[in-house]
């Protein structure tokens, strides 16, 4: 949702984190073995996805995956990353090594949340300033 917020209302918000997003559904369903069938069905996915309107994106983001992850693969964070590059959007990229989709390990947990902190203040703190 994150992605999917920045993606579409970027001129709304000033920063995000997503973890773990599906950023194209048509990639996705394709990758997990579920093509979808037909020109429109395929069109309405793509244009559900956050990677439809990756032209109207501006606000900088923390991508974070996790890199044994079997729900959402990590082509997805690539695919988006790709498109970000491409239009010049801000962002930085965490893997998490040696972890699956819902974070085992306490100590990931912990380093997403201090991630995010640690990006938000960072990115917030010039939204904050009193204008000039």
């Amino acid at each position: 949702m994150t992605a999917l917020g920045l993606a579409r209302a970027s001129d709304l918000l000033a920063a995000g984190v997503d973890y773990a997003g599906l950023y194209n559904w048509s990639t996705f369903l394709s990758s997990v073995g579920e093509p979808i069938d037909g020109g429109d069905a395929s069109r309405r996915a793509v244009e559900s996805s956050p990677i439809a309107t990756i032209d109207q994106w501006h606000s900088p983001v923390l991508l974070v995956q996790a890199d044994d992850d079997r729900d959402v693969p990590s082509q997805q964070a690539a695919e988006l990353i790709d498109g970000l590059r491409s239009h010049n959007v801000d962002h930085d990229v965490i893997m998490i090594p040696n972890e699956i989709h819902d974070l085992a390990r306490y100590s990931s947990w912990m380093m997403l949340f201090n991630a995010a902190y640690v990006y938000f203040d960072r990115h917030l703190d010039k939204w904050s300033a009193p204008a000039p």
